[in-house]
């Protein structure tokens, strides 16, 4: 693609990662404010929104400096690198917390662990190769990037498998419990799916098209994140709505009880001591008169 196209495309990318960087933003705001946080979740959040923050600064700076001189090659993409594989890390990591809480399969978390270690490790050697050797094709093309890219989508992909396996596992028979349930699972899996699909689209970019591989890439760090807002938000609003449906289901049971107690009759045994006969009135003097007249 010739140079005097690179630095229109920098500024799309830049455009779509400011709108995408605005979003998340404004869901953590609205998150934080609307919604009783826990200790993990303002961890997880918190942590991506800070690499992203920065992540985006940095792909600004990049934007600005490829439109002055679209030939121009600094340290900025293998920041971008490096910053990116720590918020996919995050994301992963939160998801794996919620399976852990649902299912407890160590296998299955030391599998996903794996995943991300080695992904972690890839994608930071491929960033801090990408500062050193010098070129386009050094920088998106090696061997380690490849790696962090496959173990990542496979990491997804894994985690939304099981998070749906674990959740349509459960017993119950609470039509409003397995309702639950259910939303739960399909935003488990959407947001695996999800991950998984721009990481994979990543993957065939790499091997197609490169410039078309650094545009999604400054993109994806901004999805990850996404992914966790989007979850927080989602699980919150199950929460609430599942409290309001239990406290439906009690005002409804106790109506229904105290009508019983109204409508009832209720028996109970006499007490000798509270009865009391009737006395007669009449005077000495009437029994006198009534006895003559006898």
């Amino acid at each position: 693609m010739p140079y005097r196209f690179a630095g229109t495309i920098a500024l799309i990318n830049s455009w779509a990662n400011v709108f995408l960087y605005s979003m998340e933003v404004a869901l953590s705001a609205y998150f934080f404010q609307c919604h009783k946080t826990n200790r993990y979740q303002k961890f997880s959040l918190g942590g991506t929104l800070f690499l992203d923050t920065v992540c985006s600064a940095v792909v600004c700076y990049y934007t600005w400096l490829r439109i002055d001189n679209a030939t121009t090659d600094n340290w900025s993409p293998g920041v971008i690198t490096i910053l990116t594989y720590f918020v996919s890390v995050c994301e992963q990591l939160y998801l794996v917390h919620r399976y852990w809480i649902i299912a407890r399969n160590r296998v299955v978390v030391f599998l996903v662990l794996l995943g991300a270690i080695v992904h972690l490790v890839s994608g930071f050697i491929s960033g801090l190769l990408s500062l050193v050797v010098p070129g386009t094709i050094h920088r998106y093309g090696i061997l380690s990037l490849t790696i962090a890219a496959v173990t990542c989508a496979a990491t997804d992909l894994l985690i939304a498998i099981n998070i749906f396996y674990a959740t349509r596992n459960i017993d119950t028979i609470n039509p409003s419990t397995q309702s639950l349930l259910f939303r739960l699972s399909i935003i488990g899996i959407s947001s695996g799916i999800v991950t998984a699909t721009a990481t994979t689209l990543k993957i065939i970019l790499l091997f197609t098209s490169l410039r078309g591989f650094a545009f999604l890439f400054n993109l994806v760090g901004r999805i990850y994140t996404l992914t966790i807002v989007v979850n927080c938000i989602a699980l919150e609003r199950q929460k609430n709505a599942r409290a309001r449906s239990i406290a439906t289901e009690n005002s409804e049971t106790q109506t229904s009880n105290n009508s019983r107690s109204l409508g009832s009759v209720v028996l109970t045994t006499l007490d000798s001591t509270h009865l009391r006969f009737p006395r007669t009135t009449e005077t000495d003097t009437e029994v006198q008169n009534s006895i003559g007249m006898r």
